[in-house]
């Protein structure tokens, strides 16, 4: 057993070739995983050659004569994947990765953008009530959601945010707030990236009144009637939403604290997460509007 020093084509420019020092007894899976973790490609995109010979995953380097200073190429088999679905998607995360490998700003994309996604091999339109717009679908997406203050206690008046006095902004990486000054409202606004295809469980404590939308409610026609969550002091609640990794989801939440000390706290879970009240690297804002 001993190290070698190999080179790899990049999946990002294949001009280009990353270096990767590993076992000659270790087996190709094992290599692919090393590429996976240094550029968050996926092992489903691509196959390893060698000397014009695709590598089967389970043999070892040593079983193909590869030995240090071997140059392996790659091949993009995005296309064979088994639904129009996984291969738009890896398509567009592999565009994710190009661009933030090429600097460039807008390297985020929010899929439902697109003229036509798919869900499984079925299309789904998804018409712009605007028309195209321009760099869809990919949009300047900043970490955090962006939160906005405002004197007075919206009390779950909805319209209250259209014509509140706004006293500042920030951007935040949580929706957690421990001392709420009296009188004061906030309204959240961003996206969710998911990360786990399935049901997640959203739940919200708040001192005074709160409310969550996720999905097209957020962006327009949102109620006190179809809000996801509806909280008031002393009285947590919870609800349900749908999500597909690699999908960006909108968020609103309105909160506000009347007299007495406020507080607000958002947690979410899913299978294989507990409840917890850390969205780092899940929220994101819109930075041309301010939020969504």
């Amino acid at each position: 057993m001993a190290n070698i020093t190999i080179s790899v084509q990049s999946l990002l420019n294949f001009g280009e070739f990353d270096s990767y020092t590993i076992s000659n007894t270790a087996t190709v899976a094992t290599l692919k995983a090393a590429i996976n973790t240094a550029t968050g490609t996926d092992s489903t995109w691509y196959n390893v050659n060698f000397n014009e010979q695709v590598l089967a995953d389970a043999n070892t380097l040593a079983s193909y004569t590869i030995v240090n200073g071997s140059v392996l190429g790659t091949g993009n088999v995005i296309g064979r994947l088994p639904t129009l679905q996984d291969r738009q998607l890896a398509k567009l995360n592999l565009a994710t990765l190009d661009r933030q490998d090429a600097g460039n700003p807008y390297d985020t994309y929010d899929i439902e953008l697109l003229p036509t996604r798919y869900v499984g091999d079925n299309v789904v339109d998804n018409p712009h009530p605007d028309g195209l717009q321009e760099g869809r679908p990919w949009l300047p997406y900043d970490p955090g959601a962006y939160q906005t203050t405002y004197t007075g206690n919206w009390n779950g008046n909805v319209a209250f945010f259209t014509t509140a006095t706004s006293t500042g902004s920030t951007v935040v990486g949580n929706f957690t707030i421990s001392s709420q000054p009296t009188n004061t409202s906030e309204q959240y606004l961003g996206y969710i990236k998911a990360d786990f295809t399935g049901t997640w469980t959203f739940a919200m404590a708040s001192d005074d009144f709160g409310m969550i939308w996720i999905g097209d409610n957020a962006v327009s026609g949102y109620t006190s009637g179809n809000a996801l969550i509806t909280t008031t002091a002393g009285n947590p609640s919870s609800g349900t939403y749908p999500m597909v990794a690699g999908y960006f989801y909108p968020i609103r939440l309105m909160y506000g604290n009347g007299g007495g000390p406020g507080s607000l706290n958002v947690t979410y879970a899913h299978t294989g997460q507990s409840a917890t009240n850390n969205f780092t690297g899940k929220l994101f804002y819109n930075t041309l509007t301010n939020g969504l």
